[in-house]
């Protein structure tokens, strides 16, 4: 078959010219039809109209009115459309342009306000199906009863199968594409400005962006992201500079898994900064909020109020091959924890490190407590095998760098008993030891508060020996009090004592 002609100009325009005939013709047919359905609608529905009155932000027609508008809409549309390719005068093209308001209310089967469509490529190249223009907005729905107040209808619906169900683009830099706002009362969350849900595991809600913020999420009053950003997800409760507003940028809430997951495979899983307070918080529920003013990169706490204690782990580090808890600093703590009746740091490692601090010029790791045990060292849980390691290890293994001879001076173990009366009471006395080892129950070397030494074994010397010694005028008792066991060179000897 041959292909047709595509019509001229002038064949063209004669088409709209009696198009637009047309068009009035239908229209006296229809004001016919709508004056007489009118007379008939105020007479039967008069009084339901005084008892319910209508709160409609939009204008009810009759449905003789709709089939008007509908008709002069999609007309003028074309006519709009041919002329402005035909470049009819301005007064003409102008004219075309027409607003209507439809309305389906389910009465006398009109269910549908105003449907149009095209389902195939004309040669005009149409393959809109509603195409509307306003210098306010183009198009404007609402839900709404039979009443013509507002329900719970959906105001726009989209939907396609591979496509866009709704789409949104603006094409300057502080527009918005798509723009969804609730005014849901009542305090509650049931109500939403744009709401995305999924049923076959795809995402409810989804941002793309290739430079910029793929999903943004502000608190009123809180700034735009500064230029530049290039985050997917981005959530902020700052007011701007000088005015804080104090609110979450995101939260996380879960009843049986994990909150807020981050998870890189070459960067950071999750990361917080905060240039006076608290960059990531940890709290076991039920636990005291941190004091004001704390200003740590992560503050995690397993405690309660006063009087109210938890016992919970603040932070907790697990590691099978390396370090459970790392923490490093070039001149303040390398791990600090600090717990009102339970753990203030607890590391756990099968193979390495449960808690390893590191300081080149402090201290490696505090531990301390205010009416508690500040360090426990312990070997616990079932023995698989001997072991020869220390309960307690201290070691010095440091080097010195090419042309340097730095000493250690300090001691290898230091302890200072010194309380003080800095909180304006009375001086806490220390009664205790300085330093006592047990073994089995049984005290066998302790130091107390004197520096008198108390040992509960034999005493086992190293000295160095002498071949000669200067003999003493001193005539020792006849009787022997007892002797003192030692070893000199490996060889026991007994050392007599006397009472007087």
């Amino acid at each position: 078959m041959e292909p047709q002609a595509a019509p001229t100009v002038e064949e063209l325009w004669q088409i709209l010219q009696e198009q637009r005939e047309e068009n009035r013709e239908y229209a006296a047919r229809v004001e016919a039809l709508e004056a007489s359905l009118n007379d008939r609608e105020c007479e039967a529905k008069e009084d339901a109209r005084t008892l319910r009155p209508r709160r409609s932000p939009v204008s009810r027609v009759s449905r003789a009115g709709l089939l008007k508008a509908g008709a002069a809409s999609v007309a003028a549309l074309a006519a709009t459309e041919i002329a402005g390719s035909l470049g009819a005068p301005a007064a003409e093209a102008s004219a075309s342009y027409a607003a209507g308001t439809f309305y389906a209310d389910g009465e006398s089967g009109a269910t549908v306000g105003f449907k149009t469509g095209t389902y195939t490529t004309d040669f005009y190249g149409y393959a809109e199906g509603v195409l509307a223009y306003g210098q306010n907005t183009a198009v404007v729905a609402y839900g709404v009863d039979s009443t013509g107040s507002l329900n719970y209808a959906g105001g726009v619906y989209g939907e396609t199968a591979s496509g866009f169900g709704v789409k949104g683009v603006c094409h300057t830099l502080s527009g918005v594409g798509v723009f969804g706002t609730s005014e849901g009362g009542g305090g509650g969350y049931d109500s939403f400005g744009v709401l995305g849900q999924s049923y076959t595991g795809a995402a409810g809600v989804g941002g793309i962006s290739a430079s910029g913020v793929g999903v943004l999420g502000q608190i009123t009053g809180s700034p735009y992201p500064p230029d530049g950003t290039n985050v997917a997800v981005y959530g902020t409760g700052a007011g701007p500079s000088g005015s804080p507003l104090g609110k979450i940028g995101v939260q996380g809430v879960s009843d049986t898994n994990t909150g807020v997951l981050g998870t890189s495979g070459s960067g950071y899983g999750m990361e917080g900064n905060s240039s006076s307070a608290i960059g990531v918080l940890g709290q076991v529920s039920g636990s005291q909020l941190p004091a004001y003013g704390t200003n740590v990169a992560i503050y995690g706490t397993g405690a309660g109020g006063p009087g109210s204690p938890l016992g919970k782990v603040g932070v907790q580090g697990v590691s099978d091959t390396n370090s459970g808890v790392f923490g490093s600093s070039t001149g303040g703590y390398g791990v600090r924890g600090l717990s009102a009746s339970s753990v203030g740091v607890y590391g756990s490692s099968s193979t390495s490190f449960g808690v390893e601090g590191v300081s080149s010029r402090s201290y490696g790791g505090v531990f301390a407590s205010t009416e508690g045990t500040g360090l426990i060292a312990e070997q616990i849980s079932t023995l698989t095998a001997s072991t020869g390691a220390s309960c307690l290890y201290a070691l010095r293994i440091g080097t010195n760098a090419t042309n340097n001879a730095y000493n250690y001076t300090g001691p290898l173990i230091y302890g200072n008993d010194r309380p003080t009366n800095s909180g304006g009471g009375m001086t806490p006395q220390s009664t205790g030891p300085l330093l006592q080892l047990d073994k089995n129950g049984s005290t066998k070397l302790k130091v107390d508060g004197s520096g008198n030494l108390t040992l509960g074994g034999s005493v086992m010397l190293t000295p160095t020996t002498a071949a000669t010694a200067t003999d003493g005028s001193i005539t020792p008792p006849a009787q022997v009090a007892g002797y003192l066991v030692i070893s000199i060179g490996g060889t026991q000897y007994k050392l007599p004592y006397y009472n007087s």
